[in-house]
């Protein structure tokens, strides 16, 4: 046991009552409920919902973390911890099969029938999809059979296989190279001049975004994709970041550096419609891309 189990008699009623996480999680549980139920909103589930109480959430999960670091012998913890790259590796296997296309939206599917579906090994599939399962990607719901959970689904909007693609393919690969690059540099902070772990894991001198431009265009393309993923479901939220009607008396001028395919630009400008807004988007591989749609 981890260090819950190593209090000792005298010590352990002052010990929780001042710093055990168990306490502190029943407290911010009690608490996120309280504000649920003030709001008439759901409970928690195992479903998609929208968002409610973040700083409670965030207070659960660092708890929540806590006290599986506690629990956990401190040696398999740090064993398990440790090998955070094989989730990342059946992940990855995953969506390149992508199973999520072939999972039901309600239901399940036999692992012989998906296997077949998605062209792999029956036996090798079993074992990715064990691994995604422990994690609560995917759920299996009797044994052989699996089914989606609200994180699998998410891997069906739109761009979504893209944006995995793209941290579990170029991600992924690069930072398995950062400890040795930075070993290279004696541990001194880095430059963008640097040979890092990206340079080394694709065996090139120049940078990413040279790099996609010049030797890998799918990978930019797959990127342009990627960050219209990250936006999908907040764009709404971007117009009222900023009351943008006060720039109208300026020109009315919107740059937006880094902007992608624009579809930040364009949710600002359907928001604020009427006001003359004018929006420039600046992105040097993304205007070479016109068909990232």
């Amino acid at each position: 046991m981890g260090s819950l189990g190593e209090l000792g008699p005298s010590d352990r009623r002052e010990s929780l009552c001042r710093e055990d996480p168990g306490i502190k999680l029943t407290n911010a549980l009690a608490n996120y409920v309280q504000h649920l139920e003030l709001e008439r909103a759901k409970l928690p589930l195992l479903k998609a919902q929208s968002c409610h109480n973040v700083a409670e959430k965030s207070s659960i999960v660092t708890l929540c973390n806590k006290v599986i670091a506690m629990t956990m012998d401190p040696e398999m913890y740090l064993f398990t911890t440790s090998l955070q790259f094989h989730f990342c590796s059946c992940l990855k296997a995953a969506v390149d099969l992508r199973v999520h296309e072939h999972i039901p939206r309600q239901g399940a599917i036999a692992v012989k029938q998906l296997a077949g579906a998605v062209g792999a090994d029956e036996t090798l599939l079993r074992r990715i999809m064990r691994m995604l399962v422990n994690k609560s990607i995917y759920a299996e719901s009797e044994p052989g059979y699996y089914a989606h959970t609200p994180a699998s689904l998410v891997i069906c909007s739109p761009n979504m296989p893209d944006l995995l693609s793209h941290r579990l393919e170029d991600g992924f690969r690069a930072a398995s190279r950062h400890a040795e690059a930075l070993a290279n540099l004696q541990y001194r902070d880095p430059t963008a001049d640097d040979i890092l772990g990206f340079q080394l894991a694709f065996e090139t001198e120049k940078n990413y975004w040279d790099y996609v431009e010049e030797d890998a265009p799918e990978c930019g393309l797959r990127f342009s994709k990627a960050m219209r993923a990250v936006t999908v479901n907040k764009l709404g939220d971007v117009p009222k970041l900023y009351p943008f009607s006060k720039i109208v008396d300026d020109g009315g001028l919107i740059v937006d550096v880094g902007g992608g395919m624009g579809q930040v630009a364009q949710s600002i400008l359907s928001h604020w419609p009427g006001l003359g807004l004018k929006c420039v988007v600046q992105d040097k591989f993304a205007s070479k891309n016109p068909t990232t749609g």
